[in-house]
């Protein structure tokens, strides 16, 4: 059941997807939010990729988020592991079925654009990142939109699958300064290491975690938020992430009537008493 159906309050989530043209045909968890608006930001080779694109967010930026400095982008087999940063041969080898997606098959020269730089249709209240170990640039030259966000989904790494790129500890440390708490992980992606290997699944694996997903909220245990953000938190937390606790306590604090939504919370511990 939606958050809105449960509380009969509705809010308009304004939503910012950097890495937006490789995903945009899959189901992102974002789509569950009922009303909202997108932008998506993605580099698009001409005007026939971004057309094929269109369709799925409201409005669609074509630039290469980074420093603002002309870089090397690396253009992988896998086409959404291509990054301003250079495979790391070195790490991938070890690995099961990996390798193999991220050799560079072309290098283009491109200018990078600071996201301060662009001008956005609005203020994000929720920003998905996945732009290949560029996430740290989104976030450092990206104050402008970062610093409105509510929630954050940010792709993060634990090894350097790409030489010299941020890992997850460096995101969490300048989010944490920024005043976000993390909040959960989203799953794990990662392979065996040789010479282990599955022959049925070459994508298999067991406890080495590589890469996930990151979600951060506005710190909302200090901070002193306003009842608006509270509100979208909270329903951002109930439709996107199932996070039902997280939801209930940013809803009373809002100082909206939860007494709905806690009786939801409790339903969903009937079976358990019963």
């Amino acid at each position: 059941m939606t958050f809105e159906k449960i509380t009969g309050i509705s809010k308009k989530i304004h939503i910012l997807d950097l890495g937006a043209k490789f995903y945009s045909s899959n189901d992102q968890k974002y789509n569950n939010l009922s009303i909202s608006s997108i932008c998506g930001i993605d580099y698009f080779p001409d005007e026939n990729s971004i057309s094929k694109h269109k369709k799925y967010y409201n409005h669609i930026i074509n630039a290469v988020i980074g420093d603002g400095s002309s870089r090397q982008l690396y253009i992988t087999d896998m086409e959404s592991c291509s990054s301003l940063f250079i495979p790391n041969k070195k790490v991938l080898e070890n690995f099961q079925t990996l390798s193999e997606w991220m050799t560079v098959k072309n290098k283009i020269l491109v200018k990078t654009t600071k996201l301060n730089d662009l001008k956005l249709p609005f203020l994000p209240d929720f920003i998905k990142s996945d732009i290949q170990g560029s996430d740290l640039y989104a976030i450092q030259y990206g104050s402008k939109y970062f610093d409105s966000a509510l929630v954050l989904e940010i792709e993060v790494e634990f090894l350097q699958q790409y030489e010299n790129q941020p890992l997850f500890s460096e995101i969490e440390l300048i989010l944490r300064r920024k005043g976000f708490v993390f909040h959960t992980f989203t799953g794990y992606g990662s392979r065996f290491l040789k010479p282990a290997e599955n022959p049925i699944d070459p994508y298999d694996t067991l406890n080495q975690w590589m890469w996930s997903h990151a979600v951060f909220v506005k710190d909302y245990l200090t901070l002193p938020l306003s009842s608006e953000e509270y509100i979208k938190i909270a329903l951002i937390a109930h439709n996107v992430y199932g996070s039902y606790d997280l939801a209930l306590h940013c809803l009373k604090k809002s100082d909206t009537d939860e007494t709905n939504y806690k009786k939801f919370f409790s339903g969903l511990f009937e079976n358990e008493i019963n």
